[in-house]
């Protein structure tokens, strides 16, 4: 038998590496990484509290600390709301705080525990998770009162817990984000799902559900949402192809038109005479869709007719090239799940409240800045300024919430249109939102796990004995 201590960072090993050790070392690995993961979260929890206690993630153009991990880190939004909360319930309880700390208990556990656990009860629970596994600590955590212990009351209000998983198809997952959001907006304050669940059911009970004439109605509306969302996607997907194409990993796709690079349903100015003519099997001719809409006005004729609506016998056309048609006309939404009865004034300081659902629609009902999860306060912003003769048209407009609009108004977040439609955010210091910052190892958890070394050649220092492996 001999001993031959390690030469390579554990955080490095491969499965085969670890299936050539001991068991011993695998166990030892496995219980390193459970206390580290519970000590990283927390970690990670308290840094996101002290970024939104501080304001630092408006330094970053985000509306808040988990807008912040979202865009910056590439969090998952319900992982940042976990860690804080845990770490925010960690704030009183020091002898929980002190073992995630120190890793003696796993997460699971733990983010249960804090929802119950009092200063007075603390040693208790850590003495319960030592003993039950995850399963059996949220089945005695659902039946105890806050600072209390298991089967001390009845199942009161207080006392009761249950978690409903449902899956939802899209239709339906839409359906739900909508109505939440109406029920919010009316209570004027976030709902929680249990709260909104509460009171659609007792609405149900109350013999009110919709008739059959306003359900579809209601299903009509979800299925333009859907619409918009999953148009919403077919850019991303289409620059997530192009990065597969320059790895080689697919072939470029030669037949699809280059004006359709992001939108495939939009008609690109100068090419709808083109699209026309092809599908009508007709020559042609640049000027086909002026021909057959007699009420558009050619260039040459608008100042006679400008000329004859004022009653004048004619009018200088340099001062007509002067003046601005555009904003003075209507525009149509274009797109396929808009409804057909709205239209822009586009010389309008703000928006009806059916153009703002088209575009908050449109936007998927969800602030527009990348990684803001923020979906009821929604505001429409104009993207060029109209003090400063911005259009208030579809292409001008976009959907923020009011942290974001907010952060718009102070230059701490910039939004850029790009040449080929697409919108670009930027915070202060020009940095991307759509793109997160670089991640990092811990370099401190190597002593966490028992590698040892200088602070050049912590990577190949030898490791403690526990890590040394036993051959033949």
């Amino acid at each position: 038998m001999s001993q031959r201590p390690l030469s390579i960072d554990p955080k490095r090993f491969r499965l085969a590496e670890l299936i050539a050790m001991g068991e011993r070392v695998r166990h030892n690995l496995a219980l390193r990484a459970v206390g580290t993961l519970t000590s990283s979260r927390l970690t990670l929890g308290r840094c996101l509290l002290a970024i939104q206690e501080t304001g630092d993630f408006k330094k970053h153009g985000c509306s808040c600390s988990t807008h912040y991990a979202v865009a910056k880190l590439g969090m998952e939004k319900r992982e940042a709301y976990e860690f804080k909360r845990v770490a925010r319930a960690l704030i009183l309880l020091p002898e929980l705080s002190l073992a995630a700390e120190e890793g003696r208990i796993a997460w699971g556990k733990l983010r249960e525990i804090v929802r119950v656990a009092a200063e007075e009860t603390e040693q208790y629970w850590l003495q319960l998770a030592g003993r039950y596994n995850d399963k059996q600590i949220q089945a005695l955590v659902s039946k105890t009162p806050r600072g209390a212990v298991p089967g001390e009351v009845d199942l009161e209000e207080t006392a009761y817990r249950s978690y409903f998983h449902c899956p939802f198809d899209p239709e339906t997952s839409v359906l739900y984000d909508a109505a939440r959001r109406a029920f919010s907006l009316k209570q004027n304050k976030a709902m929680t799902c249990a709260e909104f669940m509460k009171e659609l059911l007792t609405s149900y009970q109350a013999n009110e559900p919709l008739d059959e004439e306003s359900k579809a109605k209601v299903l009509e509306e979800a299925d333009k949402d859907l619409q918009a969302e999953r148009a919403r996607l077919i850019p991303v997907v289409a620059e997530a192809r192009e990065t597969a194409v320059e790895m080689g990993l697919i072939e470029a796709d030669d037949d699809v038109p280059e004006y359709f690079d992001l939108d495939p349903h939009r008609v690109q100015p100068g090419h709808a005479d083109k699209l026309l003519a092809e599908a009508s099997g007709i020559e042609f001719n640049e000027g086909l869709i002026a021909n057959l809409n007699p009420h558009r006005v050619q260039s040459g004729s608008a100042a006679e007719l400008l000329a004859d609506a004022l009653g004048i016998a004619s009018i200088d056309e340099e001062l007509l090239a002067q003046l601005d048609p555009v904003r003075v006309r209507i525009d149509p939404v274009k797109n396929p799940w808009a409804s057909t009865r709205v239209r822009f004034t586009i010389n309008a300081r703000s928006t009806t409240k059916a153009q703002s659902r088209e575009i908050l629609r449109r936007d998927c009902w969800c602030c527009s800045t990348p990684g803001c999860c923020n979906r009821i306060w929604l505001h429409i912003h104009h993207l060029e300024s109209y003090s400063k003769g911005g259009k208030t048209e579809p292409r001008n407009l976009i959907g923020l919430c009011s942290a974001c609009h907010k952060n718009t108004h102070d230059g701490l977040l910039k939004i850029e249109r790009q040449s080929d439609g697409r919108l670009l955010f930027f915070d202060q210091f020009g940095n991307r939102l759509d793109r997160q910052v670089d991640l990092h190892i811990a370099e401190w958890l190597d002593y966490e796990i028992g590698w040892t070394g200088g602070e050049h050649n912590c990577y190949k220092a030898r490791c403690g004995i526990d890590w040394w492996v036993v051959s033949a």
